[in-house]
């Protein structure tokens, strides 16, 4: 039996730690799910969408939209699942019945994408906002509300530390995936040492590539990355003076004998002169996969070198499909996968704030290595 309230790590308007609350348990409707949370992922884009970018939420509210846990209760419409079930929740609530959804591409959504804890925007659809209303509550606390269609189940020799950033390791499956790397391809990668990168790091073996050049400005995160899989990782750390006469360009041509490397994945936040810089150390027709910018900076680069003349393709994504995730399931059911490396920091929910601090020193450029970050159940 659910206790009817819960803790909670809530998020108020112009401040940057969160505060924890007692707040009622969600009452679930008829195609509802009540997860446990086991455990819950924490990045810095999370609490740039709180601090920065406000219209993400309306505030105060429970944010966070990656987490695993248990099934702890179900409506009565909620087919296809039992309480106890493992599971990992997708937050993105799409129509599911326009053409972008329907080919696979849900965060494109027609009608407006919805992702559970964040505001559509003024623009959505009437449904979006409902489907919003409903499900504004994110998962920074002991349960979470979901749609039953919005779960998978977890294979159960992953622990849910792991399978709270399943949705993290989406995003870079999917990365991967749009860069339709050849066999035994060299792959630049740029935002390396970030949760993103990392899971790059980790999976590229399933799509047979040989080699990742992994840019950063830390030699000890890129030195702690490639420990992730040694095979395969070369890192190449940005050197004084790189911004002059196309530095990073020529040494991304430099390790790959002339020739350029065989697609680019981008996961900068800031710093666009690097991702414009790799873009060049391509070879002609390759793939440029933009998942980074935090709309701060413009991206600049010759139109001409890089279309007519090289014919790169840049291909801007976001989030990943049902696709990826049935594929990264599958790989860890068959434990061709083993993402547990990634989790390099945990805390219960009371500690909520010092991951908010580790995350923080991590982006003012602290020399720490930080990958996926878990928030787990409070002390009973």
């Amino acid at each position: 039996m659910t206790p009817g309230t819960m803790l909670a790590a809530v998020s108020h308007e112009g401040e940057s730690h969160f505060r924890l609350e007692r707040v009622p348990v969600p009452e679930l409707g008829d195609g509802d799910v009540l997860v446990r949370v086991e455990g819950a992922s924490i990045n810095s884009s999370t609490l740039l969408r709180w601090r920065e970018l406000p219209w993400y939420h309306r505030l105060p509210a429970i944010i966070g939209i990656h987490a695993a846990g248990t099934v702890a209760a179900r409506g009565r419409h909620a087919f296809g699942t039992a309480v106890g079930d493992r599971v990992h929740v997708d937050p993105t609530l799409p129509c599911g019945r326009c053409d972008a959804c329907l080919s696979d591409n849900g965060v494109s959504c027609r009608e407006g994408v919805v992702v559970i804890g964040s505001d559509p925007g003024e623009g959505a659809s009437a449904a979006a906002r409902e489907r919003y209303a409903h499900y504004s509550s994110g998962c920074f606390a002991e349960y979470w509300r979901v749609p039953a269609t919005a779960i998978n189940r977890v294979p159960d020799h992953v622990p849910f530390p792991v399978a709270a950033g399943l949705g993290l390791l989406g995003v870079s499956y999917h990365a991967l995936t749009a860069a339709r790397p050849p066999r035994d391809a060299t792959i630049v990668l740029t935002g390396a040492t970030g949760g993103n990168g990392a899971a790059v790091v980790r999976q590229a073996p399933l799509l047979g590539v040989g080699r990742v050049l992994a840019v950063g400005r830390s030699a000890e995160r890129l030195k702690a990355l490639r420990e992730l899989a040694p095979e395969i990782v070369e890192p190449l750390v940005l050197e004084p003076g790189w911004e002059r006469d196309d530095g990073l360009t020529r040494a991304i041509r430099e390790r790959t004998a002339g020739k350029g490397a065989d697609a680019l994945l981008d996961f900068l936040p800031s710093g666009h002169a690097i991702t414009a810089q790799a873009l060049f150390g391509l070879r002609t027709g390759s793939r440029a996969v933009l998942y980074g910018g935090d709309g701060t900076e413009q991206l600049a680069f010759d139109y001409v070198r890089a279309m007519p003349v090289s014919q790169y393709r840049l291909l801007g994504e976001r989030g990943h499909g049902r696709r990826d995730m049935l594929e990264i399931l599958g790989h860890l059911e068959a434990r061709r996968l083993d993402p547990a490396p990634l989790v390099t920091h945990r805390f219960p929910l009371e500690a909520i704030n010092d991951a908010v601090d580790l995350l923080d020193a991590h982006r003012a450029g602290a020399d720490v290595t930080k990958w996926f970050v878990t928030i787990e159940p409070a002390a009973p």
